[in-house]
C-alpha cells in the first residue's frame, strides 16, 4: 500500500506567540502557547518544539508544569485532557480520567498544576484533583465550594 506524503517529513507551522502558561526546570524553560510547545535550555541556547505532529493533543492547551521530581512535563488542557512528557525520551501519554468525569464539559478545563510531597494537585475548574506522578494515577478529588459544590480553583 502507498501513501501520498511520507509524515517523518512533515512540519509544523504552529505560533508561539500567545504564551499560555511557563514552567522551568533549573537549565530550560517550558512554555506553551495555544496548541504547541517549545523549551529553551539556558546552557547551550537549544530551542526545542512540541506540536501535534510530534504527538500532543490538538486541544487547546490551558496550563503546564514541569516535574525535576520526575523530569516529567504535564501539559492541561481546556477539554480536561492532560498529557504526560518524559523528558528522558520524549514520549507521551495522554490522561482522560477528568474528561471522562461524569460533569458538564465547560467545568473540565485544568487551570494549573502544583507539586507536594510527590502529588501533583491539579486546580480545575470544579475543583481540585490529586494526581500521583510516579504511578500515573488520579487519587482524591475534591469539591471545595458551597457544601460540596463544584467551584473554579485557578491555582493551587
Amino acid at each position: 500500500m502507498g501513501f501520498a506524503q511520507n509524515t517523518m517529513l512533515w512540519q509544523g507551522y504552529f505560533s508561539y506567540n500567545n504564551i499560555r502558561d511557563l514552567s522551568q526546570s533549573p537549565t530550560v524553560l517550558f512554555a506553551a502557547s495555544e496548541n504547541a510547545l517549545f523549551s529553551i535550555n539556558n546552557d547551550t541556547n537549544q530551542i526545542k518544539t512540541t506540536n501535534t505532529i510530534d504527538g500532543l493533543s490538538g486541544q487547546t492547551i490551558s496550563s503546564l508544569y514541569y516535574s525535576s521530581t520526575h523530569n516529567k512535563t504535564l501539559v492541561g488542557y481546556e477539554n480536561g485532557l492532560m498529557t504526560v512528557i518524559n523528558e528522558a525520551d520524549g514520549s507521551m501519554i495522554n490522561i482522560v480520567d477528568i474528561i471522562n468525569k461524569q460533569l458538564p464539559a465547560n467545568l473540565k478545563k485544568i487551570n494549573h498544576f502544583m507539586e507536594y510531597q510527590g502529588i501533583v494537585y491539579v486546580s480545575c475548574d470544579f475543583g481540585i484533583v490529586q494526581f500521583d506522578l510516579t504511578n500515573m494515577l488520579f487519587g482524591d478529588t475534591y469539591f471545595i465550594g458551597n457544601n460540596g459544590a463544584e467551584i473554579s480553583v485557578t491555582q493551587t
